[in-house]
């Protein structure tokens, strides 16, 4: 918990870290019934229900907008991204291996 609430801290006192285009593509796929999507340079990430978008805290976890007690982590192996882990704010993980 306490990691959770610094790696957050540092995000909103230095703001939006800034990952490189080649990485966010390296992302954009389908994870289970999770899908992330590139648009105008923003990860977008969608499971059921709305879109959100994805806000960079390192090179591979993210913020999900509006939802301060979920993030998003990439498992990246030979540069390209096998899973995406949804975290949750109570400590649990859900892992989903890329499919697509």
């Amino acid at each position: 918990m306490i990691d959770w609430a610094l790696v957050g801290q540092r995000a909103r006192t230095s703001g939006p870290k800034t990952v490189a285009p080649k990485t966010l593509e390296a992302y954009a796929g389908q994870y289970g019934d999770r899908r992330i999507t590139l648009e105008q340079g923003t990860l977008v990430y969608q499971r059921r229900g709305p879109r959100l978008r994805l806000v960079p805290l390192t090179d591979t976890l993210f913020g999900v907008e509006g939802a301060d007690s979920f993030r998003i982590e990439f498992t990246v192996k030979g540069g390209k991204a096998i899973e995406l882990v949804g975290l949750y704010g109570d400590g649990r993980r859900e892992p989903s291996a890329r499919v697509q």
